[in-house]
């Protein structure tokens, strides 16, 4: 028998969809697997059912709810995984047997593997991504009884997708990688590390002026939707940085050094200060001219970031 939250909450025994019952019954199960393998209270079951204004006989009828959902569950080799442990009930579970604790295994399994074996690391994310059938707990999804546990297992997701990445980089797949993280930014404008992911990933594509494009667009949007200005996406900073630098170590440096308190200070290297709010007078630029010129394509020395 295998339970799914990862979508719509199901039961299945082999290929066989279990019905669980009412929408009562399917609340109780929800708030057990909410916290499969710990005890839920029966004070907090009632209030699953029925909030504030439960009946007289609340505790008759939740014994009944879970009288029906054991003889739904348990088969003719095994005992239903409810079981009685004051101060209420708890449903027992190995990870095989419910995908929300397969998920957190696997994810578990990825990330200790990822700096160690990026092709394992990526089977395993795989495995765990392809899980998923829908949001978690999707009929419970404005329901207290499982929102919280649904908000994390979605950020948990996210994190899946973003290890997912992380290896493919490590494989040399950075095509890959561009390819699922554009649809990622999309859907997650405000994420700091997709886009931090994505514009190494750009970069790896030998498109070097589009990762400064995107940390510029991202700036903007902080600025537009949530009124922040300057540098508060410290990866972002951090990785257009790195960018630059490893560019810069890449390319032949047969001009004379420019720097920032100098006379000779560029209006490029100005505008590429500007873009990654460096302050002027902080340090000094090491890249010469030719070499910043051709980082972001500027004929000028003026990048045209738009």
């Amino acid at each position: 028998m295998q339970l799914r939250v990862l979508g719509s909450l199901e039961v299945r025994r082999g290929d066989d969809l279990v019905d669980i019952g009412s929408s009562n019954e399917r609340k109780v199960l929800a708030a057990l697997l909410v916290d499969a393998n710990a005890v839920v209270s029966t004070s907090r079951l009632i209030e699953v059912i029925w909030g504030d204004d439960p009946p007289a006989s609340d505790r008759n009828a939740l014994q009944t709810y879970v009288a029906r959902l054991r003889r739904r569950l348990r088969t003719a080799a095994t005992p239903a995984p409810i079981v009685t442990r004051p101060p209420g009930y708890a449903i027992e579970l190995r990870p095989d047997q419910l995908d929300s604790l397969q998920f957190r295994d696997l994810l578990d399994q990825a990330r200790a593997t990822l700096h160690v074996d990026a092709s394992r690391a990526l089977e395993l994310l795989d495995d765990a991504l392809g899980l998923w059938r829908g949001p978690a707990f999707a009929e419970f999804a404005d329901d207290e009884v499982a929102r919280a546990e649904a908000a994390c297992l979605e950020e948990l997701r996210q994190t899946a997708v973003e290890n997912r990445v992380e290896a493919l980089l490590a494989l040399g797949r950075s095509a890959d990688a561009v390819s699922v993280l554009e649809a990622v930014v999309a859907s997650r404008p405000l994420s700091e590390r997709p886009h931090a992911q994505l514009m190494r990933a750009l970069a790896r594509c030998g498109r070097q002026v589009d990762p400064l494009r995107l940390y510029q667009r991202f700036r903007e949007r902080l600025a537009d939707e949530l009124g922040v200005v300057g540098v508060l996406a410290v990866e972002l900073f951090e990785t257009a940085h790195g960018l630059m630098v490893n560019e810069l170590a890449m390319r032949p440096h047969n001009s004379a050094h420019w720097t920032i308190e100098g006379a000779r200070t560029s209006q490029f290297e100005q505008h590429l200060r500007a873009v990654l709010d460096y302050p002027l007078g902080a340090t000094t630029l090491t890249a010469p001219w030719t070499v910043m010129a051709n980082l972001l394509g500027g004929d000028d020395g003026v990048a045209d970031l738009d």
